[in-house]
């Protein structure tokens, strides 16, 4: 059974989608005399394999991820059973044993999935549809537009206020000035005419 399967887990659509695979199509693999060479990974020191096979995969990886609800489809979950065929048949050789034996587990885990085939279309329909609306409630609410970015434009000063005109002049001041302007320029005509005396 699938780890950690509270009640509301249990009655959710990908939960209900890995156990229909685990128990009806999966776990009947595992019961096959000629899968168990399947059954564990290779292990990582066996002679050449790692460099023959980059993306290794066995029924044990499989339904490890199963049970994590990593695969949502029948599709994906399928694609796993179609790599593990593929790598035996790469590794061991198109007419191995081995290749044989992958392609009678996947040729039974077909037959299974066709089987149950309304129940899979019903479970990954209700499977998208609970992923979508758990995207839309953790999706953030849209930020409020900024401003356009750049400088505003420069705001120009009012204009500073006239500055006050001077009061007109009383008639005695200008009398004055006019006094003082003459008087002025008898003395420097006085001075002029004292020099040209003395020379």
């Amino acid at each position: 059974k699938a780890r950690g399967a509270g009640p509301a887990r249990a009655q959710a659509p990908h939960y209900r989608l890995a156990k229909l695979l685990d128990e009806h199509v999966l776990l009947p693999l595992f019961k096959r005399a000629d899968s168990v060479p399947f059954h564990k990974p290779v292990p990582k020191d066996y002679p050449g394999y790692k460099d023959k096979i980059k993306h290794p995969i066995d029924l044990s990886t499989i339904r490890e991820r199963l049970q994590r609800s990593a695969y949502r489809k029948r599709a994906d979950f399928l694609a796993a059973l179609e790599l593990m065929a593929a790598n035996a048949a790469a590794f061991n050789g198109p007419d191995s044993p081995l290749a044989a034996a992958a392609a009678a587990i996947l040729d039974q885990a077909r037959a299974a999935i066709d089987a149950v085939d309304d129940q899979l279309t019903a479970l990954e329909i209700e499977t998208q549809q609970a992923t979508a609306q758990q995207t839309s409630r953790r999706r953030p609410p849209p930020k409020p537009k900024s401003p356009p970015t750049g400088r505003a434009p420069p705001v120009a000063a009012p204009p500073h206020p006239a500055l006050p005109a001077a009061p007109p002049a009383a008639p005695s001041d200008l009398a004055a000035r006019n006094d003082a302007s003459s008087s002025s320029g008898e003395e420097e005509v006085l001075e002029d005419g004292m020099a040209l005396d003395e020379l």
